[in-house]
């Protein structure tokens, strides 16, 4: 039975109590009455300890739907953190890129000072081979040194330069497919991050519903608690009418009590004396009065 049946439970219970009330006024009898009251405060009761179960558990739903948007957030925050620490990679990776550059520059003039110190001719032919710009430029100055032909020194600019093409394709190729995939992960963290917001987002609306629920069944475990109260105290009510009517009722009893007079029983109150010394106003027993009692 949830929260709902129980409150129409309790309207139909006010019901019945109202039904009751107006039954007595038809001469129900006070112990049939307080049986009932009795039995409405037991279910009352009953019903009272289903709603503080039923509140115990909304409780324990709203706690665990809290400690899931506290794991949701600490999730999207660690994402956060990932992605951050990527685009520090990055800015380092550019970084150590341009101090590359700068290394480079700085050796180069270095390379070239020391060139101009440097008087040996092979060391001078060496140096220019270092710095030529082409392999054209590099080989043409080998083949000056050693003597060779120009057809050989093409042969050898022409196999370098496919040599170093070759290399600088591969680490081309090696570089974009480090970039695809820095990129790739950079998107696929960004997804787990939206993802995790979205997830944050929805248990905090869960969160609140369960919240707004559980207090409106706070209001209504409050308003059964009034309810069983209010209930208890027409018990009790009931109780005490039922025994000062009957407390009543033997007091009427006891002073309509019988004697004997001339062979027939007579009404001691109603009668107005008490030894039955004269016929006069004698009333019969039982009389008028217990006959309304009965009734």
């Amino acid at each position: 039975m949830n929260l709902r049946d129980t409150l129409d439970y309790l309207a139909r219970l006010v019901q019945q109590d109202a039904d009751r009330t107006k039954a007595e006024a038809h001469g129900e009898s006070p112990e049939q009455l307080l049986a009932a009251a009795e039995k409405r405060a037991a279910e009352l009761s009953r019903l009272h300890q289903k709603a503080c179960r039923a509140l115990d558990l909304m409780q324990h739903d709203r706690d665990a739907h809290r400690e899931r948007a506290e794991n949701f957030e600490g999730r999207a925050k660690a994402m956060e953190a990932s992605r951050d620490h990527e685009a520090a990679a990055r800015e380092q990776a550019q970084q150590d890129a341009k101090d590359a550059k700068e290394r480079a520059r700085v050796a180069t003039v270095a390379a070239l000072n020391l060139r101009r110190q440097t008087p040996d001719a092979a060391q001078r032919t060496l140096d220019t081979i270092r710095d030529a710009s082409t392999a054209l430029e590099a080989w043409v100055t080998l083949g000056m040194y050693y003597g060779l032909t120009p057809e050989q020194a093409g042969q050898g600019a022409r196999a370098w330069r496919t040599a170093a093409e070759t290399i600088a394709e591969r680490h081309a190729q090696r570089a974009e497919n480090d970039v695809k995939e820095i990129a790739e992960r950079l998107a696929t963290s960004e997804k787990r991050a939206d993802d995790a917001d979205r997830h944050a987002q929805t248990a905090e609306a869960t969160t609140r519903e369960l919240a707004t629920r559980l207090d409106a069944a706070e209001k209504r475990a409050q308003d059964e608690a009034c309810h069983s109260a209010l209930c208890r105290i027409s018990r009790d009510g009931w109780r005490h009418r039922a025994m000062t009517r009957q407390a009543a009722i033997d007091r009427v009893r006891a002073l309509h009590t019988p004697v004997d007079h001339n062979g027939r029983a007579i009404c001691t109150d109603c009668s107005g004396y008490a030894d039955g010394s004269t016929d006069s106003g004698a009333a019969p027993y039982p009389c008028s009065t217990l006959a309304l009692l009965d009734d």
